[in-house]
């Protein structure tokens, strides 16, 4: 999976190496889903002096994503943790995946 995330970063112009993920920061996973957000809605609305914690729930309930209540806001600021990190890269590849359907040509 983190294989397929770094592979999709790259084709939509984020800078990655695939060594980030397998041990990344708060930062750099805060920056990874809203470049994965604004993929598929330029538009939304992060707004800077909003809470990660709230504009991330709110952009994974308005994308639909199904596991929602299994992911802990409590797990953001430490991405890496061996309890959170399985979930998290789960969530971002599913984005992934969303984002390989969404362009690809039927």
């Amino acid at each position: 999976m983190r294989q397929d995330v770094a592979t999709f970063l790259i084709s939509t112009g984020f800078e990655v190496a695939p060594q980030m993920l397998q041990n990344i920061t708060g930062k750099d996973f805060r920056a990874v889903f809203q470049h994965l957000i604004l993929y598929f809605d330029p538009l939304w609305p992060f707004k800077p002096e909003q809470r990660f914690e709230e504009s991330f729930m709110q952009a994974l309930k308005a994308m639909k994503y199904p596991y929602l209540g299994q992911i802990d806001i409590k797990w953001l600021p430490t991405p890496a943790a061996m309890h959170s990190w399985p979930a998290l890269l789960g969530m971002l590849h599913w984005l992934v995946e969303l984002g390989r359907v969404s362009c690809s040509p039927n």
